[in-house]
């Protein structure tokens, strides 16, 4: 690495994603760094701040003895657009003074153990102007949330040929990442939750047939609304307490999913149901 390059952040990711925690040294002045990792297959993944940008690199590594010499070039972290198309049916409302409906967009890291690792969209601009780009991101797998306000639910979001409503998003650093599309539409259903015992709390999901991943969530405490939900079939569940349960993965969720209610959503139908607790 050229000197002078500041706030290093290495990482060893092994070929299930999984980060390890191996401690190393770097040298600010001369660029060096050394570390100390148990035998295995890695990709080295470096983030550091160079003439105050943000760089990063990859390489990947088979770790059998003893190596020197791990050259690495700093490219530009990477910044990915957000393009956002609406389809109005005159059910929704824009964000007041915007040319787009209200969005949220979120990656959330897929392959650390360290700590997540969290990218928000941020907007660009004004008025009919305004766009959302993702800026430095480093290299990684990226799951993505996409919240859109009122009745908007996301009807497609792909990034190149990467479906992002069902697969991770790979950053390479040394592949240009294309601009994220988002296709929204304003005519989204509404669903009420209450649950059979009025005196009850807990955590309701809902899953969605069509994108098992993109679970909704909510906590119930005397009422819980959903809305700008995409029409289709759902299987809804509340639990009393879903502490360390992952939602998101339907290999997790799955053994639950036969004691879901079942509720088909018709486009902007506002409906309401009554749950048992699990």
């Amino acid at each position: 690495m050229p000197a002078p390059v500041r706030g290093v952040n290495l990482q060893f990711t092994n070929s299930l994603g999984d980060a390890g925690s191996f401690p190393y040294r770097f040298d600010p002045d001369s660029g060096g760094f050394v570390s100390s990792v148990t035998a295995g297959v890695y990709t080295l993944r470096v983030r550091a701040f160079e003439n105050g940008q943000v760089g990063v690199a990859e390489r990947p590594l088979n770790v059998n003895s003893n190596l020197t010499g791990i050259a690495l070039a700093l490219a530009p972290a990477a910044s990915i657009p957000v393009r956002v198309r609406s389809v109005a049916t005159g059910q929704g409302k824009l964000m007041a003074g915007s040319g787009m409906p209200a969005l949220n967009v979120h990656l959330i890291s897929s392959d650390s153990q360290l700590g997540p690792t969290e990218y928000w969209a941020v907007p660009k601009g004004t008025g009919k102007q305004q766009t959302l780009s993702f800026e430095n991101i480093q290299p990684g797998r990226y799951a993505s949330e996409m919240n859109p306000q009122g009745s908007f639910y996301v009807e497609s979001a792909r990034c190149g040929d990467t479906d992002l409503l069902r697969e991770d998003l790979t950053v390479s650093a040394d592949a240009e990442v294309p601009p994220i599309e988002v296709v929204l539409r304003d005519d989204g259903a509404a669903l009420n939750i209450a649950l059979a015992d009025t005196e009850a709390k807990a955590t309701v999901l809902l899953v969605p047939d069509r994108v098992l991943r993109q679970v909704k969530h909510g906590f119930y405490s005397g009422q819980l609304h959903f809305d700008g939900l995409a029409p289709g079939e759902y299987s809804v569940l509340a639990f009393d307490n879903a502490d360390g349960l992952e939602y998101e993965n339907p290999e997790v969720l799955s053994p639950y999913l036969g004691d879901a209610m079942r509720v088909t959503l018709a486009p902007g139908q506002n409906s309401s149901i009554t749950l048992p607790v699990i």
